[in-house]
């Protein structure tokens, strides 16, 4: 059984994380909006719009260049206060830790004990997340990436779920 755990909002939460700032912001690459935070939203800001653009729909919008580094950074600590749960432990960049946890679920009081402690830690840690579990690696992370907080622990189960799954998250 594999959990893999998504940081959707990483390249947001690496400049924001533990802070509140009343402006608008948002990250952007190559002179476009890679993501936003919810004031940003909230006036028009789309992730893939220009820069100029988003500006012209918020003038006080904090805009800060998308830092990948810090990004990978963030991604190891994560997998390394992980590795307190299991051994096995996997990135998946950009946003995304896997963790196998067959041998580690009895330790930790099963399933629900499990996903209990990791979204709690993450939640301490300022990170937001999204947790989905599956026999492969890859099926986990592709329901993570979905946003389906799901948890299928039978393969003969997991086809229907995974041919709902839009074409990119796949």
């Amino acid at each position: 059984m594999w959990i893999a755990i998504r940081l959707p909002q990483l390249p947001l939460e690496i400049f924001l994380r533990g802070s509140s700032t009343p402006e608008p912001f948002a990250v952007e690459e190559r002179h476009c909006v890679f993501a936003c935070d919810r004031k940003a939203f909230a006036r028009g800001v789309r992730a893939g719009m220009a820069a100029t653009a988003a500006l012209a729909l918020a003038p006080a919008l904090r805009v800060a260049p998308r830092d990948p580094a810090t990004e990978t950074e963030a991604l190891l600590g994560v997998a390394g206060w992980a590795a307190q749960f299991t051994p096995g432990v996997a990135l998946e960049f950009p946003d995304g830790v896997l963790l196998e946890i067959s041998g580690s679920l009895k330790l930790f009081g099963g399933l629900e004990s499990l996903l209990e402690r990791l979204r709690q830690g993450l939640a301490e840690m300022g990170w937001s997340s999204v947790l989905a579990g599956a026999p492969t690696p890859r099926a986990a992370f592709w329901l993570a990436r979905a946003g389906k907080q799901k948890f299928i622990g039978e393969s003969a189960e997991l086809e229907p779920v995974l041919a709902a799954l839009p074409l990119e998250v796949l």
